[in-house]
């Protein structure tokens, strides 16, 4: 996005392209955060025949971990 455009330096892209390998896997999560202050990270996954995304498992976000995913 443009609001994050250039926070990563080409030198820590460069460090990336040396942990990557010919195969991958990627997976969809998000975080639902609740004005009591608490977050639950939710994996989803899409069904390819239907494109329809269904909920795979549900996760609290430990305190210790919050501020990773703190937009503020």
């Amino acid at each position: 996005s443009d609001d994050l455009k250039n926070s990563v330096s080409k030198e820590d892209f460069e460090k990336l392209k040396n942990i990557s390998t010919s195969g991958s896997d990627h997976s969809l999560y998000n975080i639902i955060t609740f004005e009591n202050g608490e977050m639950l990270l939710v994996k989803l996954y899409q069904i390819e025949a239907t494109s329809e995304y269904k909920v795979e498992n549900v996760m609290k976000v430990p305190e210790e971990f919050k501020a990773l995913f703190d937009e503020n």
